[in-house]
């Protein structure tokens, strides 16, 4: 089989995860959650399956407590997450919250990024991948539900208003992240620099 280019399987995975998810929303009526499930599985199976190969930096794994398959596993549910977040993004009608929205996307993408580039900052992102991602698809989910309804009462647009307030809040974990793996850098450049110091004094000594 012919491998596709990297952007031609993104398109193929998304488009065949996303008629999964519809298949089991609109046609066999399962939960939100459930048909999401199936389409962020199916998204991942096409990548398995076209064998994607993200390259992660060269490391020794085993000194961090790290396995590399595990590592890959988790940059693809990752990737699987944020388009599924890219997805709900479109079914929104506020300006205001599709842009929280896609800069969420965007700042998930660089922090999957950031992964790939230093796969041991996978070991302070786990809660982010675990759970703020998956908090993030929850509330965009009822938001989108609970938008589309006509009748607009007090208690839904409460409830609107809310979900819109959780999700700026979601938005700053984002940036926190990304300082983050910024700190972390910062930290094992410092470690780096002091055994240097500490090798030139030894030599000179």
């Amino acid at each position: 089989m012919r491998k596709l280019s990297k952007w031609s399987t993104d398109i193929t995975a998304g488009l065949i995860g996303g008629a999964v998810f519809v298949l089991f929303f609109v046609a066999l009526h399962t939960q939100v959650w459930i048909a999401a499930g199936a389409g962020l599985g199916t998204y991942i199976g096409v990548l398995l399956l076209f064998d994607r190969r993200t390259r992660l930096r060269p490391m020794n794994y085993e000194k961090y407590g790290l396995d590399r398959k595990s590592v890959l596993a988790t940059v693809e549910t990752m990737r699987g997450k944020t388009e599924i977040i890219r997805r709900l993004k479109k079914q929104i009608k506020s300006k205001k919250v599709r842009s929280v929205v896609t800069e969420m996307a965007d700042l998930s993408d660089r922090i999957t990024d950031d992964i790939v580039k230093d796969p041991k900052n996978i070991k302070s992102a786990r809660k982010f991948v675990n759970y703020y991602m998956d908090a993030t698809i929850n509330v965009l989910e009822r938001y989108v539900e609970i938008s589309g309804k006509r009748l607009m009462t007090d208690d839904i647009i409460k409830s609107l208003k809310r979900s819109e307030k959780m999700l700026f809040s979601l938005r700053d974990m984002y940036k926190q992240q990304l300082v983050r793996f910024a700190q972390e850098e910062v930290f094992d450049l410092d470690v780096e620099l002091e055994l240097l110091q500490k090798t030139l004094d030894s030599e000179e000594a």
